[in-house]
């Protein structure tokens, strides 16, 4: 029962006593409430949301006693409430719900008898890790947990509650199913027909997936499923063969894109995706040199990428045809994007750092291992300085002391420039070359990033480079013009005889 000092918290709304409830234990109710290492209390805090703490301290005649102080709003500490009582319930048998009905919180799942040891797993531990997954309390009505029935008669059944919030209770029971559905295959799916819900809020959808594709769409371990699921933000679970896509419209439709454009991968169909407008997607111009090394070994760098991002990525069109540049899209929320966008631009990076500065003069490439090599290489064939060892953008010269870093400095002015698509891939020019060469002559630190090109350095290095990145992009569109050649300081202007 909920001491006085909860149910005066209750008749004020949380107010008067700072939104805490206290509920009294007894020494081993509340070691069943904390759990080993507290996973138990760290669960209920996630499913109701309130924060839970337990206190001890001495009561009337020096008797040790607990309390659990619960904190949150009152829906919070009501749920919060509501779960320790189920908990501390299962301590001494089953738990019974007298009107489910009651509980806006709760699903209730109807299980085959025969299968409720398998669900539970050894000690509760597939049911823990569901409950840990999902942020839910998961337990089965009428089951003693600590002597689930060894013989039970096949057709019987029994009820599992989830409690939680709708789409972590929509996200449990998939996964139950799942785990039932591979113990009875068809049980949940033998009449179950593809659907789709023109519901605009949570929902469900469901598709048929085909047995040459339930493999690729999985995943080793369900990383693929899983990796779907993340870039979408939508409820992903496979139940046999049929996948079930929980969320609002939106998220549904994503998700069932990726996984369509995913499958159009695995038997070599190109897929083309008609991005302008869409706001899940970030494109990033992938030079054709770079795309073996930024999808790696059958596509094991962007499989990491995408892990570590919670986002979905592939090159579009196939990646051994190189063009000059081919479009690497990126879906996923806009900071997971954002993120990836960032790792797949420090690879690219990372292959221009790699490439040899050809037609420069020196040898070897720009690691300067041994003495004497590549001493001229920051020399064209005209005894001209370009900055040192190349034209490389990662190399930035500090003019102060001449010294060569690879890092922008951190007291660097910086500004930005937006470009087009068509730009940046003629900025970058092949190798990256262009792109170095703007950085040597100007001095500057520029690093291209989707339709922006970011400059670092003085004031003189960035009008310099900005000046110079505007002549560029001038002439892919046709011939250049300087109005006044005598204001610019560094120009020096060749008359050319036409015939030469």
């Amino acid at each position: 029962m909920a001491s006085q000092a909860s149910q005066k918290s209750q008749a004020n709304g949380g107010k008067e006593d700072g939104g805490m409830d206290t509920r009294k234990v007894s020494k081993e109710e509340a070691a069943f409430i904390l759990g080993q290492g507290g996973k138990t209390k760290a669960k209920l805090c996630a499913v109701s949301g309130a924060g839970i703490e337990l206190q001890e301290f001495k009561g009337p005649g020096g008797v040790a006693t607990n309390q659990f102080n619960i904190k949150g709003t009152p829906h919070q500490r009501k749920s919060a409430r509501k779960y320790m009582e189920f908990v501390i319930a299962q301590r001494s048998g089953p738990v019974k719900i007298a009107n489910p009905s009651e509980h806006d919180d709760l699903t209730l799942l109807t299980v085959p008898a025969d299968t409720v040891s398998f669900i539970t797993g050894s000690k509760g531990y597939f049911l823990r890790l569901v409950e840990e997954e999902w942020s839910a309390l998961l337990f089965f009505l009428l089951v003693d947990p600590k002597r689930p029935p060894a013989h039970v008669d096949p057709g019987n059944t029994n009820t599992l509650a989830i409690f939680g919030t709708e789409r972590s209770r929509r996200g449990a029971e998939l996964k139950v199913m799942a785990a039932i559905e591979m113990k009875q295959p068809g049980h949940f799916t033998r009449t179950m027909a593809a659907k789709e819900s023109a519901d605009e809020g949570f929902s469900t959808d469901t598709v048929h997936i085909m047995e040459d594709d339930y493999s690729y769409a999985l995943g080793r371990g369900g990383t693929t499923r899983k990796k779907l699921a993340r870039a979408s933000n939508c409820i992903v679970e496979y139940v046999g063969r049929i996948a079930f896509f929980c969320g609002c419209k939106r998220e549904r439709s994503n998700a069932k894109e990726y996984m369509k454009w995913l499958l159009m991968q695995r038997v070599g169909e190109t897929v083309r995706v008609d991005h302008k407008g869409r706001d899940d997607v970030t494109m990033v111009m992938v030079p054709g040199r770079c795309i073996g090394f930024v999808a790696g070994h059958r596509g094991c760098n962007l499989r990491a990428i995408e892990e570590e991002t919670s986002t979905f990525c592939f090159i579009e069109g196939f990646a051994e045809d190189y063009e000059d540049h081919k479009p690497l899209l990126i879906f996923g929320r806009k900071e997971d994007r954002s993120f990836a966008e960032t790792l797949v631009w420090e690879r690219i990076s990372h292959k221009f750092d790699e490439a040899p500065d050809y037609g420069h003069g020196g040898k070897g490439k720009r690691s300067n291992k041994g003495k004497g090599k590549g001493k001229d290489r920051g020399k064209d064939g005209y005894g001209k300085d370009y900055g040192g060892k190349g034209w490389d953008n990662n190399w930035y010269r500090d003019q102060d002391d001449g010294k060569e870093t690879r890092e922008k400095p951190k007291d660097a002015l910086s500004a930005s420039i937006d470009i087009s698509e068509d730009d940046a891939a003629f900025l970058m020019g092949p190798g990256g070359r262009v792109k170095r060469k703007i950085a040597g002559v100007s001095g500057a630190f520029l690093d291209l990033k989707a339709n922006r090109m970011e400059i670092y350095g003085t004031a003189d290095q960035i009008a310099r480079a900005s000046k110079y990145v505007g002549l560029v992009m001038a002439q892919r569109v046709g011939p250049v013009k300087i109005e006044d050649a005598a204001a610019h300081d560094d120009l020096s202007i060749i008359e050319v005889p036409a015939e030469s």
